[in-house]
């Protein structure tokens, strides 16, 4: 068994065609395949299903491959250490982050933290909370941002910072009357969401004793990816919705003095996190960057 036939077997799975894993991987498929034949007749059983279209792992297979990536993740680890010995603070880290946060923290923190940490390489993905915590289990990220609770315990978490909720209303709404919204007498028949699979939506379904349900008050489905979408469509609709504290930082004054109100105390928080499904290998990237985010965030307030 070599580490050049685990990251085969990673290029399948992730390609699910032997054909593009083979180009991904700057060999021949012949070759590809032949090292893959070798690893199952060593291991002594098959790793993927070839008669579907596309390839897929076996039930045997998937453990063997979860267990082929945190290997690789070593072994990066250790030729890393060799090649910067005495450097703490060096690698390549892959980050996931929540949509509803990405527009708002990585332009606060991702270019001082690789001025100030010179021999980190950052790779970001965007991704939604589900997709993240899949990908940290199977080890295709190093860490991810999002809002816990999380519903998988097995991570480990290390809390950033806090931000509250807001309520965005259009204009016009009645809800800009008011000086302070109370939680109970929100007019929830005029709330407009994300789309589904953003933990936003679930928070504020959450927050607000909503259940999902067919559009019974808008005639108009509208499934928003953003949250900068999920405004425009509220000024547009005349509705309101629940917005979290960085995405208020950057609306404009007139625009926080019109169409955003408070919640009154205890005012309804959300806490982001860097989830990790461990952090032996990358500890001091870890430990730079949750130092570096609370940093930046530490005077998180809204005026």
């Amino acid at each position: 068994m070599t580490l050049q036939q685990l990251q085969y077997i990673i290029a399948v799975d992730e390609h699910r065609h032997f054909g593009r894993a083979a180009e991904a991987c700057f060999v021949t498929q012949a070759t590809l395949s032949l090292m893959i034949k070798k690893l199952e007749d060593e291991l002594g059983t098959k790793l993927f299903d070839r008669s579907r279209v596309p390839v897929t792992p076996t039930e045997a297979g998937k453990p063997l491959i979860l267990q082929a990536r945190k290997t690789l993740a070593e072994a990066q680890a250790f030729t890393e250490m060799a090649l910067h010995p005495g450097v703490a603070v060096r690698g390549t880290f892959r980050l996931g982050i929540i949509p509803t946060v990405a527009p708002y923290l990585l332009h606060r923190f991702v270019r001082k933290f690789l001025d100030t940490w010179k021999d980190v390489r950052l790779i970001v993905h965007e991704l939604v909370t589900d997709e993240i915590v899949r990908q940290l289990e199977e080890g295709r990220l190093d860490g991810g941002i999002l809002a816990t609770p999380l519903q998988n315990t097995s991570l480990r978490i290390r809390e950033l910072y806090k931000e509250r909720f807001y309520v965005y209303a259009a204009d016009d709404h009645v809800v800009t009357q008011k000086t302070y919204i109370v939680l109970d007498e929100l007019p929830t028949q005029d709330m407009w969401l994300l789309e589904e699979g953003h933990c936003l939506r679930d928070q504020v379904i959450d927050l607000c004793g909503l259940r999902k349900r067919e559009s019974e008050h808008h005639r108009l489905d509208y499934y928003a990816g953003s949250i900068e979408s999920l405004i425009r469509i509220v000024d547009a609709e005349h509705g309101i919705t629940i917005v979290p504290e960085c995405a208020v930082e950057e609306l404009s004054d007139d625009v926080r003095r019109a169409r955003i109100r408070g919640f009154h105390d205890p005012a309804p928080v959300r806490t982001i996190a860097l989830a990790l499904w461990r952090d032996d290998n990358k500890r001091p990237v870890v430990d730079a960057l949750v130092d570096m985010i609370r940093g930046v965030m530490r005077n998180n307030t809204v005026e």
